[in-house]
């Protein structure tokens, strides 16, 4: 500033000496110079004025201005997390690829802006329909739908994504940053699994978010977060390469291990799949889980759907493809009929109102003192309690129901969870409080006992399951095991949560033990074991159809079932709704339940699985030989580095160290097993008798 008012000084002296010389000159002419030279002097003071305005009181928004005419912003897409399942396998991981995307302001050379106000002026249509001439047979779409996108009023928009690496070499070779274009990296999401637990994993939309599911539930915690960079642009907002700066790094989303076991999984889909085959239900469901720790190991439902593609590109209606993508067990609403009566035996023993030795009256049917009439499906006598739920009497269970006090029995449906959020956090959960006492009329009490006039999920259904089936303590729900950063490191570990206890040891250890004959000798025969003992209870509920309960097909077929008898592992609901060919719960669940508690059964007593006990005769690996100290030394305190270690060394390091190795063998035919997967990762803390799992190679 100070160089610009020098010079003009050295003009206005050096003009002032011409006029002082031809003043003096022409001293007739003196008022026509003194108007001329005060003119001179008001431009120039005009001028200093002038610069002084733009090099000092708008220079900061002229600099701005400047900067945002030359310099566009560009978003770099963060890498979203993996989800994996309990082993290791990959159940959603993202790939790198790219998006062609545009910027429209190059297609219309009127276009300004000043502050918020926005002229577009009139676009060079000419110069479009050739860009989406040369475009259209490459990207494999409609020269006129390029063109459109082209001419849209927007300053950046999507032309097509994501790209193949084949399509996107062949855009490369038509240099087209020269009209505006870009090729973006981006990360396609892949699901590995397909269809296998979709809706428990959920999918992505084109912009990466969550929109079911695992993937929406921990979206924010799997996404990342994006990072930005400047990119040069010239006058007809073309980007000018090697001209970038980064001005904020990406960084990954993080990752999350399920609780799921991708080969327990298949097992459901299978022995759903089969099920659904043969009955036609309007819906299914296979859920199990892990009574003693609420986690959940597979959760399988039909109809279903392959999150690998979008809705447009599914043959299914948008109907169909929404239908497909509910959680039903979680989702859909079900009065539970009689596998209600777990529950409700289970109270009367814990309350000490009925003693196993005792005959009740089951002769059928019973009216109710306000008249309600209550239904066996075969005719029964005196029956014991072992035997009301093995014949699963209606009127034996309404008898000793209706012993507890209207109060206790809302008590223990509430202990029991029914009426409030699981706890597993998925959008859409059914969740219907419990009706108040005050509110009940003198059959509601009959009613419950056997599983109607209750609205619930068959996730809380298996959840009070559990609770009977584990010793009396209901637990939360658990879809996620652990979160990691890129590094492998854990951000956050998540362990088995309990509620309250609902029952006692005493009366679990009861119901487990009576609740065998319903396997054995009652309604669940079809869901009997070959060698292990199992309890469950089958379960057949009406539905209303145009307000009243249907007598026909319109029902739910249930069975609720845990293994192994003496100490349950496992617990599994299977569910249809509304089969088409007909059948109770024990005639079309209770199969279901068997392939997958017998596939498990297999899965446990092979390699894929097993503790270090087995290890030595179930793998052949003959004796151990002493690690080597001047190879490798063990630390009692931390977990060795096992990836790439042949399966024999590996196990043979982890004992070494003081833990207890569980292996999962990817490839079986594989002469020579090398870990690519370890949990808990290298160098962390290691308890002695901490159990270290090892994956080898995929299948």
């Amino acid at each position: 500033m100070k160089d610009y008012i020098h010079n003009l000084l050295r003009i206005l002296d050096g003009i002032k000496r011409n006029f002082s010389g031809f003043q003096s000159e022409n001293q007739s002419h003196s008022p026509r110079l003194r108007i001329i030279k005060a003119i001179l002097y008001g431009w120039i003071l005009l001028v200093i004025c002038r610069l002084a305005q733009l090099q000092i009181f708008m220079h900061s928004d002229l600099s701005r201005l400047a900067k945002n005419q030359q310099i566009a912003t560009q978003p770099i897409i963060a890498k979203r997390g993996k989800i994996i399942d309990r082993n290791g396998f990959s159940l959603a991981e993202s790939i790198e690829t790219s998006s062609l995307a545009a910027r429209p302001i190059f297609f219309y050379p009127q276009y300004k802006k000043t502050g918020k106000s926005v002229i577009w002026g009139e676009p060079d249509r000419s110069a479009a329909k050739y860009v989406a001439n040369l475009l259209s047979p490459l990207i494999d779409i409609e020269a006129s739908r390029i063109e459109n996108k082209l001419l849209t009023k927007k300053p950046f928009i999507y032309i097509a994504r994501p790209l193949s690496p084949e399509i996107t070499r062949q855009v490369e070779s038509r240099d087209i940053s020269r009209f505006g274009l870009t090729l973006e990296k981006v990360f396609v999401r892949s699901y590995p699994k397909g269809s296998y637990a979709a809706q428990v994993v959920g999918y992505t939309d084109l912009d990466g978010e969550g929109k079911l599911g695992i993937e929406q539930i921990y979206n924010d915690v799997i996404k990342g977060q994006n990072g930005e960079r400047n990119v040069y642009v010239d006058g007809k907002k073309r980007f000018m390469v090697d001209n970038n700066r980064v001005t904020k790094e990406p960084i990954a989303g993080f990752n999350l291990e399920l609780t799921l076991d991708s080969t327990i999984q298949r097992y459901a889909e299978e022995a759903l799949a089969t099920a659904v085959t043969k009955a036609r239900p309007k819906s299914a469901y296979a859920i199990v889980v892990n009574p003693n720790t609420g986690e959940i190991l597979a959760a399988a439902s039909y109809p279903t759907f392959d999150p690998n593609l979008s809705v447009s590109k599914s043959t299914k209606t948008l109907e169909e493809a929404l239908e497909s993508r509910k959680f039903h067990a979680v989702t859909d609403g079900y009065e539970p009929g009689s596998t209600m009566k777990v529950l409700t035996i289970a109270m009367a023993l814990e309350e000490g109102l009925v003693s196993l030795d005792e005959s009740i009256d089951c002769k059928g049917p019973y009216t109710t003192p306000f008249g309600q009439i209550i239904r066996d499906h075969g005719k029964n006598g005196f029956l014991k309690v072992n035997e009301i739920l093995a014949k699963s009497s209606n009127i034996g269970t309404a008898k000793i129901g209706m012993r507890l006090p209207k109060q206790d029995f809302y008590s223990y449906l509430d202990k029991f969870g029914f009426g409030k959020p699981s706890g597993l956090g998925v959008a859409g959960e059914i969740r219907t409080p419990l009706l108040p006492v005050e509110e009940w009329s003198g059959s509601t009490q009959y009613t419950l006992t056997y599983g109607y006039a209750l609205l619930t999920s068959p996730l809380h259904v298996l959840m009070a399951g559990s609770a009977v089936a584990n010793g009396g303590i209901l637990m939360r729900p658990m879809l996620v095991k652990n979160i990691y950063a890129e590094d492998g490191s854990i951000v956050k570990k998540f362990s088995p949560e309990e509620k309250e206890r609902v029952i006692s040891e005493k009366t679990s250890a009861l119901m487990r033990d009576i609740l065998k004959d319903v396997v054995t000798v009652g309604t669940a025969k079809k869901a009997r074991l070959n060698g292990v003992d199992s309890f469950g209870k089958t379960g057949t509920s009406y539905k209303r159809v145009n307000g009243k309960y249907s007598d026909g097909r319109h029902q739910y077929a249930s069975y609720l079932g845990f293994f192994p008898a003496d100490k349950p592992q496992y617990g599994i609901l299977v569910m249809l709704d509304d089969a088409q060919n007909g059948g109770d719960g024990g005639d079309i669940a209770a199969p279901a339940f068997k392939e997958i508690a017998e596939n498990i059964i297999r899965y446990k007593k092979t390699p894929t699985d097993t503790l270090v006990d087995n290890l030595p005769i179930t793998l052949k690996l003959g004796n151990w030989p002493d690690p080597s100290p001047e190879e490798w030394v063990p630390d009692l305190n931390k977990v060795p580095d096992l990836k790439g270690l042949s399966l024999k060394i590996a196990l043979q390091r982890i004992i070494a160290s003081g833990g207890i190795p569980r292996v999962s063998l990817g490839n079986k035919q594989t002469t020579i097993h090398r870990v690519q997967f370890q949990d808990p990762q290298p160098f962390t803390d290691l308890e002695k008798g901490q159990i270290v799992k090892v994956i080898t190679e995929n299948p």
